[in-house]
């Protein structure tokens, strides 16, 4: 897919509903135990603390009013990944899957952002493989590193500046989209698809988990 080393693969969204909201968290727990190749096998509300896994106290976390917390859930066989659900008031959702997958597991997590996209319906979200970029940095090189930087789930970041970017696969929300303006975002020169709640994604290129270096910087 890359001539660059992998750094980091995951999905990342912001979204004005609340995850420590159990009618919000709900729908995003059950996309990934619904996921044979995500379904968490642990959780804790720390980094450290690792709990076996039980659906109804994770559930549980979700006070229904902002907490310091970090629900975090977390998977050890294939595919190897960690989930944080921030309970504060600035929501924010980051999958940080292994950054080892090998390639031929890459259209699954694009598949799984998907679906978390369906149950969270954020205002933005990215699904990336980012990329780690040496110096001396030619044009492919600059194009690739600043499309990994627009990927933060920092809400604090986004409330501020707005959206920085289009990752090889991002999401964008309603209120975003009319913000934007829905027949400009529409008009973008890459595969843009609408989606059932309201959102639509854009692809940098069809099936970008297979797209050279090249192809996603042009």
């Amino acid at each position: 897919m890359t001539a660059f080393p992998v750094r980091r693969i995951g999905v990342q969204m912001i979204g004005a509903r609340r995850l420590y909201r159990a009618d919000v968290l709900g729908p995003v727990v059950r996309a990934l135990v619904g996921n044979p190749l995500f379904a968490p096998e642990e959780w804790g509300l720390d980094d450290r603390s690792a709990f076996p896994w039980d659906e109804a106290r994770v559930l549980g976390a979700a006070a229904g009013k902002p907490t310091p917390y970090v629900l975090r859930l977390r998977r050890k066989k294939r595919i190897k990944h960690e989930t944080s659900c921030s309970l504060a008031d600035r929501s924010s959702l980051i999958v940080d899957v292994n950054a080892k997958t090998p390639e031929k597991d890459w259209p699954a997590v694009f598949a799984l952002g998907d679906e978390l996209a369906a149950a969270y319906q954020p205002e933005i979200g990215w699904t990336q493989i980012a990329a780690v970029v040496p110096a001396p940095l030619d044009e492919t090189a600059r194009a690739r590193a600043a499309m990994d930087a627009c990927c933060s789930a920092a809400p604090i970041k986004f409330a501020e500046s707005g959206p920085l970017g289009l990752a090889m696969r991002t999401f964008i929300g309603p209120r975003l989209l009319q913000l934007l303006g829905e027949e400009r975002v529409r008009s973008t020169p890459a595969v843009v698809t609408a989606l059932p709640w309201g959102g639509v994604r854009i692809d940098l290129v069809a099936e970008p988990w297979a797209a050279s270096a090249e192809a996603l910087s042009s």
